[in-house]
């Protein structure tokens, strides 16, 4: 699913720069795997105004193409 992410994201029109998520701090599986596709952590975060939990941030270059 994230190969096929990344790939549709290429063709976007208009295509951004970069590729953003965000991801529980507590996730290490997940963050494992952002970091092997290319995912480096992003100074944003994101806090769930219900759970309070705050999500980091993590950005990845698209290739332009």
């Amino acid at each position: 699913v994230l190969r096929h992410l990344l790939s549709e994201a290429t063709g976007w029109p208009g295509q951004p720069p970069a590729i953003g998520l965000y991801v529980h701090p507590d996730n290490a599986a997940a963050i494992k795997l952002y970091t092997r596709f290319g995912f480096a952590p992003f100074h944003h975060t994101y806090t769930d105004p219900d759970t309070k939990v705050t999500y980091h941030g993590y950005v990845r270059p698209l290739a332009r193409g």
